[in-house]
């Protein structure tokens, strides 16, 4: 250590150079600067001590007018804004979203009120709010038929021109047996003419054996529950209980819905129009035959 001591606070670095002891002084003392500077002009024995020095002076002076470049900076964003406009900016922010979670409470809060009356509606008047759709493309009637056959628990009636097999399929089939077997009244109008026409004569052959296929199908028990009648009709209807009617121009048990032809039909849960479908097409079951 060198001769002399330490001298200045213990918390002061001390730099040394031509045997002449250099005290930093806190950032505090304005003076600082200068006397680095006269100790530097002194001729040390240690020239890279005081190439150290310099550099040292060098690198504060840069710091000192980056940090005057930066206040001067501040104070301009300061004066010309202030910090009240960005609390301002924050704040009204904050405002809008507490306004539009607010909007969106109200909504739920009336989507509910309306969803709680539908259903109080319905109760009292025995669901005439109900669903009202429309079915389209072969492959949607083709599931909607399955589901029909599938819910119904006391009456499927399905209205259709003809019996074909690739309609009448197998998966067909099985749904129509099984319901029949659960105790459902399983009921069937087909016949588009009777005209000695020889394509629809071909067409009433294969309809009647398919009808009678049906009907082989079910032991004696279960027959009972099986009604099929040949009309002149061209009406396509489906009835499902007293749940849901449909009806268009998709042939139910003679399209397969493999083809491309548009098909659209009226799909409704409203009462009276299940009603009015079973109304007309009552007459159709009268004498029932094959």
């Amino acid at each position: 250590m060198p001769s002399g001591g330490r001298t200045g606070p213990p918390s002061a670095p001390l730099f040394w150079g031509g045997g002449t002891t250099i005290q930093y002084t806190p950032r505090e003392d304005p003076t600082y600067l200068d006397r680095i500077h006269q100790a530097s002009q002194a001729e040390p024995t240690d020239n890279s001590l005081l190439d150290r020095l310099r550099r040292a002076e060098a690198k504060l002076e840069e710091k000192e007018a980056l940090l005057a470049r930066f206040v001067r900076a501040y104070d301009e964003l300061y004066h010309q804004h202030g910090f009240d406009y960005y609390i301002s900016e924050y704040e009204a922010r904050v405002q809008e979203v507490v306004a539009q979670q607010e909007i969106i409470e109200q909504q739920q809060g009336t989507i509910e009120a309306q969803q709680a009356q539908i259903s109080r509606l319905e109760a009292q008047t025995g669901g005439q709010y109900r669903s009202f759709r429309l079915i389209s493309g072969g492959d949607d009637h083709r599931e909607w038929l399955k589901r029909a056959i599938q819910e119904a628990r006391s009456e499927i009636i399905i209205i259709s021109p003809w019996l074909h097999p690739k309609a009448v399929n197998h998966e067909i089939k099985s749904r129509l047996r099984d319901a029949a077997r659960r105790g459902v009244a399983v009921c069937i109008a087909w016949g588009y003419t009777d005209e000695p026409d020889v394509g629809e004569a071909e067409r009433r052959e294969v309809g009647r054996r398919l009808a009678t296929s049906l009907r082989n199908d079910l032991d004696a028990e279960h027959q009972a529950n099986l009604f099929i009648t040949n009309v002149k009709t061209h009406e396509k209807v489906v009835i499902c209980d007293d749940k849901f009617c449909i009806w268009g121009s998709f042939n139910w048990l003679s399209n397969a819905g493999m083809g491309r032809r548009r098909e659209t039909s009226s799909y409704s849960e409203y009462p009276d129009h299940v009603r009015q479908w079973k109304r007309r097409v009552a007459e159709c079951f009268r004498g029932a035959s094959l």
